[in-house]
């Protein structure tokens, strides 16, 4: 390794170690600013959704106990402390040390309280919540990914460092190793039959001289003083002769190899349409259906390796004839959204089901009210009867197969109708354990 080589990796190394730094840093501060209107919209929902628990319920009874814990372990990463009041008197408190004073809408610089009535009896029922600017959960997330690229910039910088060792280890030994060749005896030679001193004005050391080619013994016109060697070489002709079959026989075997690979090259071509004659439809030109689950079953192993939410869509189209051209312009509208023609699939005979990964429920089901308005927009200006509905289910960070989700978007479509086109399947995450765990047992 040279040292400029040398150079630009001891400059990536150091831009490694600055973006980590740099990337922590501004994305703390961006964080920080977005934590107020977020802190804000996460109780807006929070306090709403509790509201009509309060409605279904009635308040300080064990379904509305169960219902509240429930919402409080959704939000819970963005919440420090939970309680609800009736009139001044402690109803509940999240967690149990949390502190038991009403609290008044004011803001820290990390920590937002918020409070709001959710009934209008006497005395009313208040919650107020404390809830965090700067959530550590972001903090984490941020240091993590700093953690590992400064990680890997010193993994570069330890084994350039051993690199660096072995190869000024290796130079060392190799001069130690190397002969003296210092200027004073390169090229010398002891000569023991030389007279003590100069003193003789005849004396003249006999030095040996190499031979230069005008030393050699030649005639003086030039010519080789010995003419009895013949030196007698085979005719151009048949050299040429030789050289001409090696290169046809070498053309004939490029051109047999040539042709081989044709012929492999065409055979690769026909598996390949082969192949995917199989995997797609030949009418719609999508995933064949009984492929679905398993291709679902792949891309859930994938999100959970990569800890990312999948979603997964089921569009029933009631009375859809694959063979329409209605069809195609359907077909059209969704390979715009998913962009990936093996991520959807025919469902049913008359329904599409389609796959998207690192997509939450609250994305994807923005997602199918785009597909649902652009579809509604087609079929009315065909002037066709069809109507469109659209189950959704979410991994949700679940270990779940693909089977199971499935099902649960096929379910959440037979709940659509004309008023609610669009249905989502929402988990709860703590009831989705516990049947887990009874189902194990």
């Amino acid at each position: 390794m040279n040292k400029k080589t040398t150079n630009v990796a001891a400059l990536l190394v150091s831009a490694l170690f600055l973006i980590s730094i740099v990337s922590f840093i501004t994305g703390l501060i961006s964080d920080y600013r977005n934590g107020p209107a977020y802190s804000e919209y996460v109780f807006k929902n929070f306090s709403a959704q509790i509201k009509e628990q309060a409605k279904e319920y009635q308040p300080e009874s064990p379904s509305f106990t169960t219902a509240f814990e429930h919402s409080i372990a959704e939000y819970s990463s963005d919440l420090l402390s939970v309680r609800l009041f009736r009139g001044k008197t402690l109803v509940y408190s999240w967690p149990k040390n949390a502190r038991t004073a009403p609290g008044e809408n004011k803001k820290t610089p990390f920590i937002m309280t918020r409070s709001e009535k959710l009934t209008g009896s006497n005395p009313p029922l208040m919650l107020s919540a404390d809830l965090y600017i700067l959530k550590p959960a972001s903090i984490f997330l941020r240091a993590r990914v700093a953690f590992l690229l400064i990680l890997c910039g010193t993994v570069i910088a330890g084994l350039l460092l051993i690199h660096l060792y072995v190869a000024s280890h290796n130079s060392e030994s190799e001069n130690q190793a190397a002969p003296d060749l210092s200027p004073d005896t390169a090229g010398t030679e002891k000569i023991d039959n030389v007279p003590d001193g100069p003193e003789d004005s005849n004396f003249k050391p006999e030095v040996p001289v190499t031979a230069e080619p005008e030393d050699l013994n030649f005639d003086s016109d030039g010519s080789d003083p010995d003419d009895s060697i013949d030196f007698n070489f085979p005719e151009i002709t048949d050299l040429q002769t030789d050289n001409a079959e090696t290169e046809s026989g070498k053309t004939t075997d490029e051109m047999q190899k040539t042709g081989n690979s044709q012929q492999v090259s065409e055979e690769e071509q026909k598996t390949t349409e082969h192949d995917d004659a199989e995997l797609f439809s030949p009418v719609t030109g999508l995933g064949m259906e009984n492929l679905l689950t398993t291709r679902l079953e792949s891309e859930l192993i994938r999100s959970a390796a990569s800890e990312q939410d999948l979603s997964v869509f089921v569009f029933h189209i009631p009375g859809l004839d694959y063979h329409a051209d209605i069809s195609k312009d359907l077909i059209t509208i969704l390979l715009r959204q998913f962009q990936f023609r093996d991520l959807i699939f025919e469902y049913k005979g008359d329904s599409f089901a389609a796959l998207l990964q690192q997509a939450d429920l609250d994305t994807a089901y923005t997602i199918a009210e785009t597909i649902y308005n652009e579809m509604n927009t087609l079929i009315a200006r065909k002037e066709s009867n069809l109507s469109v509905k659209i189950g959704i289910a979410s991994r949700s960070l679940r270990l779940i197969s693909g089977e199971r989700l499935l099902l649960e978007a096929a379910q959440a479509e037979k709940h659509a109708d004309t008023e609610n086109p669009i249905v989502a399947f929402r988990v709860d995450p703590e009831k989705y354990r516990k049947f887990i765990a009874g189902k194990s047992e």
